[in-house]
């Protein structure tokens, strides 16, 4: 009779003792499945951002557009103020200066303001396909693109000449152009990195 009352108090081979609450045999407690906590999403722009990888190519795209429009400009037989735009000029000039206004603007820096202006975009444009930490390479492809136009007109094309003032006034250009790029990289990687933490 006592074999017989131990033999029951004892656990069954391959059953659990529910007062030592042992595992089966050969088995692997688990934690009971709770709720499981959401993990990180992954931050997507707002419809009305554009993406660094969407603004590039579309830099890309006006640069290509920007590089037609400069070629046709350069290339043209004569200078884009020649004629009656250039006399319409002088004429607005004459008139501010017998008003007194802007007398320290002449034609010759107007036409150094246009050439500086010219080659903005190509500062700006490139600077937003490179990316930051490549300006030294927008500015120098600024001055080497001013400096074969300038090589161009002086020696092949007729009616047209290059100096020297026009290559300090695209390269500059260019240079406030890169500044103008900087800034807007900026802008959007701040204003990218602000919606990834909020979200």
């Amino acid at each position: 009779m006592a074999e017989a009352a131990d033999r029951a108090r004892r656990p069954r081979r391959g059953r659990p003792d529910l007062r030592g609450r042992r595992p089966l045999d050969g088995a692997v407690l688990t934690a009971p499945a709770g709720p499981r906590e959401p993990g990180p999403r992954t931050p997507r722009p707002s419809p009305g951002r554009l993406r660094p990888a969407r603004l590039r190519l579309a830099a890309a795209v006006l640069l290509a557009v920007y590089a037609v429009v400069v070629l046709v400009i350069v290339a043209w037989p004569t200078p884009v103020d020649a004629g009656s735009q250039g006399e319409w000029l002088k004429h607005v000039l004459k008139a501010l200066h017998d008003r007194r206004l802007l007398v320290f603007l002449g034609y010759p820096q107007v036409e150094f303001l246009a050439n500086v202006v010219m080659f903005v975009p190509l500062g700006l444009l490139g600077g937003v396909v490179l990316g930051r930490g490549r300006w030294g390479w927008i500015i120098l492809a600024g001055f080497a693109a001013s400096g074969l136009i300038e090589t161009l007109q002086f020696f092949f094309i007729a009616g047209r000449y290059g100096t020297v003032d026009d290559v300090i006034a695209n390269t500059l250009g260019t240079l406030v152009g890169a500044l103008v790029a900087r800034r807007i990289l900026r802008i959007s990687n701040s204003s990218r990195i602000g919606h990834s933490a909020s979200s």
